[in-house]
């Protein structure tokens, strides 16, 4: 007579059960091994924008601009210009933008040629711990397309008083190694300009996308995601203004969904008066700006200093450290960092 062997009930659970807690312990796993990848390849893109900040002033003798202007009919906007991303392409062996040729012409409608560039992603402006999507669409007014999306941005300063002056058409230093160059791809400051030493200044960082769309009007706020924006010129930014400008409200939209949206056309810059990943939102009106350095890293932002060097900084930095970095000349003894 054979005898049937067969698994019981009670043992089958157990395996079940088994597998289940090898599962439990090793997804962690892979998600760490996953987002260390991710972090690396980030480590790796701004080392890649810290050599080209260097060849792009071996060639020119100085930075790039804040913004690349273009000039048509009716005046330009800071927004309407090209980014220092834009200004970086050649230098990271990408194609260069035809600066020559303005966005917009005198009749108010994006130049045809300039749209494919704008609307372009580039990989070696995303960080590939975040999603990656595309944040902002064009109006029904302007060329159809996704505009073109980065995780990373220029520090302009410390941000105390905003990025700009009394309003968008006067813009001041703003202690960083960068500014504003003239009306049409003026340059910018040379690298002896830092007299805060290169090693010990920020140049650039990173941003978490945006939600994208017409932005959230209801529901909580999500500080990684989104900025209180006052459409308004002359307005102080402080810490109560900017999180009622942020807090989402029924019917007021707003809430700078496009953080990232600009990788070539216009600019988002980062200012240092919030830590990284600051649990306080982010926030600008016309003239100012408040936009924190943020990352979907663990505790912390990469970031890239004016030698080309690629740090990672925790969240934890001291405040006055932080502020310190983002001056070209302020004489901070920003300390170990």
């Amino acid at each position: 007579m054979t005898v049937r062997r067969a698994f019981t009930l009670i043992e089958l659970l157990v395996v079940i059960a088994i597998i289940a807690v090898l599962i439990g312990l090793l997804l962690p796993a892979v998600q760490k091994v996953r987002e260390a990848a991710a972090r690396i390849k980030c480590t790796n893109n701004f080392k890649q924008i810290g050599i080209a900040f260097h060849n792009y002033h071996d060639a020119n003798g100085t930075l790039h601009s804040l913004v690349a202007y273009q000039d048509r009919a009716g005046g330009t906007a800071p927004w309407e210009g090209w980014s220092p991303q834009a200004q970086l392409l050649p230098y990271l062996e990408l194609p260069a933008i035809d600066f020559s040729i303005p966005q917009i012409d005198s009749s108010g409608v994006y130049n045809a040629a300039q749209v494919a560039a704008i609307c372009r992603t580039y990989p070696a402006f995303l960080c590939p711990s975040d999603t990656g999507k595309s944040v902002n669409t064009w109006t029904a007014s302007s060329p159809t397309g996704p505009i073109g999306s980065s995780n990373y941005a220029v520090v302009t300063g410390p941000g105390a008083n905003g990025g700009f002056a009394a309003h968008q058409w006067t813009f001041v230093d703003t202690g960083g190694a960068f500014t504003y160059g003239p009306r049409r791809y003026g340059p910018g400051r040379p690298l002896n300009s830092v007299t805060d030493g290169l090693s010990n200044t920020l140049f650039m960082s990173e941003v978490i996308l945006g939600l994208g769309g017409a932005g959230p009007n209801t529901g909580a706020l999500d500080v990684r995601t989104m900025a209180g924006n006052l459409g308004a010129e002359d307005v102080a930014l402080t810490d109560s203004s900017c999180l009622t400008w942020a807090t989402p409200t029924p019917g007021q939209g707003n809430r700078n969904h496009y953080i990232g949206a600009t990788c070539v056309f216009g600019a988002v810059y980062l200012q240092t008066y919030h830590q990284p990943n600051d649990s306080r939102p982010s926030c600008n009106t016309k003239d100012a700006w408040r936009i924190a350095a943020r990352s979907r890293h663990t505790s912390g932002v990469n970031v890239v200093l004016g030698d080309g060097a690629v740090k990672f900084i925790t969240d934890g930095i001291q405040p006055a450290t932080w502020q310190g970095l983002s001056t070209r000349a302020g004489g901070e003894v920003v300390g170990d960092f």
